[in-house]
């Protein structure tokens, strides 16, 4: 399964409504540069590259046990945005009793604003859509306000703050986006 992302910088994306595992699924971002990035799997083999990029970006990296056995639970679903057999960031989701949380999302410092979070979410919440999911959920740190802004923008609302939920003792904000099977995300 390969779902295709295309973005182009600055400006908005829409999910395009074609079957969830159809290869040409695409994310379009309107503007002068496109990227084409490619949604998929993690291997084994994307480890390395996996590794460096959560390194890049958590003060509290994943070691690459969690990796693996992320790989390896039932649950449990890790996706990879490719450009051209470049890793440019991945997302960790896990789907249990008709909703799904978001684990885990990283881009790598050289895509940041080029919208491979965007895609990577947009491709999660149609697949979940696909599987009758109910809603979904995550965690975001209180500072991390480009991502709190993303994911107001696909909908997600505030539920409850978590005092001190990360290492740091920094508070994580929990959010939430019911789903409904007939939505298109249009952003």
């Amino acid at each position: 399964m390969a779902i295709r992302c295309r973005s182009r910088i600055k400006n908005s994306f829409t999910l395009k409504s074609t079957p969830l595992y159809d290869a040409e699924q695409s994310c379009v971002k309107k503007d002068i540069r496109n990227i084409m990035f490619t949604i998929r799997p993690l291997c084994s083999d994307d480890l390395p590259r996996i590794l460096a990029i959560e390194r890049q970006c958590h003060a509290y990296p994943w070691s690459e046990e969690i990796f693996r056995d992320e790989m390896t639970t039932a649950h449990s679903r890790l996706w990879v945005a490719v450009e051209e057999n470049e890793i440019a960031g991945f997302l960790c989701w896990w789907t249990i009793n008709g909703e799904i949380e978001i684990q885990n999302v990283a881009t790598a410092l050289r895509y940041r604003r080029k919208g491979v979070g965007r895609c990577l979410l947009a491709a999660v919440l149609a697949a979940a859509r696909a599987e009758a999911i109910n809603r979904a959920l995550l965690e975001v740190r209180v500072s991390n306000l480009g991502a709190i802004k993303l994911y107001r923008e696909f909908g997600f609302i505030d539920c409850c703050t978590r005092r001190c939920y990360y290492p740091d003792g920094e508070d994580a904000l929990l959010m939430e986006l019911p789903l409904s099977q007939d939505e298109i995300t249009s952003l």
